[in-house]
């Protein structure tokens, strides 16, 4: 049923234990806490939970998606960076630089058009040779990077969040689960 909002309870039985779960505690939220670890900066600290909640909403849907694990990797990389361009803090900027040399440019991409439209994204793929696989997966880092950032909208409560923005039907099913994430990852 593409209306049923899954609760945080739902959302958990379905993906504790899962090789996305395991993949996004024992890498992801590691390497992001390490990352704004270093910083005093109460505003970087909200982007590292702002970031963490980000990195669950991926994962959700990457479950729900049945997303292919190497596809998958790719997502949570663009989504613990997304805000890259945003930070003023040259420390954490050089930390973040050591592991953006490291990306791909499926994620590059990705984290570069996120907050610049998806008329200005769809160009960029038209002007790169990818085969209809390579785009499409393009497509799909895009989409899941760019809902998961805006569920996280509802921090700004919940008519913060035009559901309208969101690119994949499975996404608008997780609107009450990503509020509670709010709630309790602060």
């Amino acid at each position: 049923n593409k209306e049923q909002q899954y609760n945080a309870e739902e959302i958990s039985d379905y993906i504790s234990g899962s090789i996305y779960y395991d993949i996004l505690n024992n890498f992801y939220v590691p390497i992001v806490s390490n990352i704004y670890r270093s910083c005093n900066d109460d505003e970087y600290k909200n982007d590292r939970t702002h970031i963490i909640r980000v990195l669950l909403h991926a994962t959700v849907l990457s479950y729900f998606l049945n997303i292919d694990l190497e596809t998958f990797r790719d997502i949570l990389t663009a989504v613990s960076f997304h805000n890259y361009n945003e930070i003023n803090d040259e420390s954490l900027l050089g930390m973040m630089h050591r592991y953006l040399g490291q990306f791909n440019d499926d994620v590059k991409m990705a984290i570069e058009f996120l907050h610049r439209g998806d008329d200005i994204f769809s160009e960029a793929l038209d002007n790169k040779s990818l085969s209809k696989a390579q785009r499409k997966r393009n497509e799909l880092i895009y989409k899941v990077l760019y809902d998961s950032d805006t569920l996280d909208r509802v921090r700004f409560g919940i008519y913060a969040l035009d559901i309208n923005n969101l690119h994949i039907p499975e996404s608008k099913q997780l609107i009450l689960y990503a509020r509670t994430a709010v709630e309790s990852i602060k």
